[in-house]
């Protein structure tokens, strides 16, 4: 749930439909003015100096198995909007604004990819082209391995006379190197022995991206998944009290459906 709530509010920041200038960078605004809050999770207090805000709260996984090996997983979460409640007219005018614009960019966003963190610098992305741009030497010897399979499997199943092969998207076929490599690589290239920091809260870490890796298949993890069905479910309005406050608020909410193969069965 983390990962899917996580790269939602990625990627609604990121394509958000109104802007303003705040601190020389462009933010996600309603009515030019800068929404401050975003939030992981609901809170139970929000002050006044964080809104108008937006909080992505979880609420449930549902599953269901389609055959023995394939496990579709439902994410159930909702986008709470809140705005503060001076002026009732505007107030209800800037919640509905807000409705609207999760609206906008929800519509863009039928299908996605969620990824961990990045196995190579422990760094949050939520772009494939993040793979692209900083790991191409990394990843190219995967890419093409993959691409020389999708092609042979191409001719062997339509023959050398039918319509020509056609590649996949550049960045889809980063991920399935990303993948790849993730999987079977030794971990003995520079890349993965060579130490680095990264900083969580206020504390440095060292490690190399070949500890991450090993670390992360001994826990079954998996680096980037693909959500093929995001939809809003509905939506709700009202007030909500947080702390002293009387808040406007919305309730938009949203299912992420992903399909997980199911290859390992026990006891072994």
């Amino acid at each position: 749930m983390e990962a899917i709530t996580k790269t939602f509010r990625g990627l609604l920041r990121s394509g958000w439909g109104h802007t303003v200038s705040l601190g020389g960078n462009d933010v996600p605004a309603v009515f030019s003015k800068p929404i401050y809050g975003w939030y992981h999770g609901d809170r139970e207090v929000i002050s006044e100096n964080r809104l108008p805000a937006i909080a992505i709260d979880g609420e449930s996984i549902g599953i269901e198995w389609l055959g023995l090996q394939t496990q579709v997983r439902e994410y159930n979460f909702d986008v709470l909007c809140y705005v503060r409640e001076d002026d009732m007219d505007a107030s209800t005018s800037a919640i509905y604004e807000m409705v609207r614009l999760v609206e906008a960019t929800a519509r863009e966003l039928s299908h996605w990819w969620v990824f961990d963190l990045c196995y190579f610098d422990r760094q949050y992305f939520i772009d494939p082209q993040y793979l692209i741009s900083n790991y191409t030497t990394e990843l190219q010897p995967y890419a093409n391995t993959i691409l020389a399979a999708d092609a042979a499997d191409w001719t062997t199943s339509h023959g050398s006379g039918t319509e020509p092969y056609e590649a996949p998207r550049t960045k889809d076929l980063f991920v399935a190197a990303y993948l790849k490599c993730f999987e079977e690589d030794p971990l003995t290239d520079a890349w993965a022995t060579t130490p680095f920091n990264y900083t969580i809260g206020n504390i440095t870490y060292a490690t190399t991206a070949g500890d991450l890796v090993t670390a992360a298949r001994a826990k079954n993890q998996v680096p980037a998944r693909f959500v093929y069905d995001f939809r809003i479910r509905d939506i709700s309005l009202g007030f909500v009290a947080k702390g002293a406050q009387l808040l406007r608020a919305a309730s938009v909410s949203c299912y992420a459906k992903e399909a997980q193969s199911i290859t390992e069965f026990g006891p072994l």
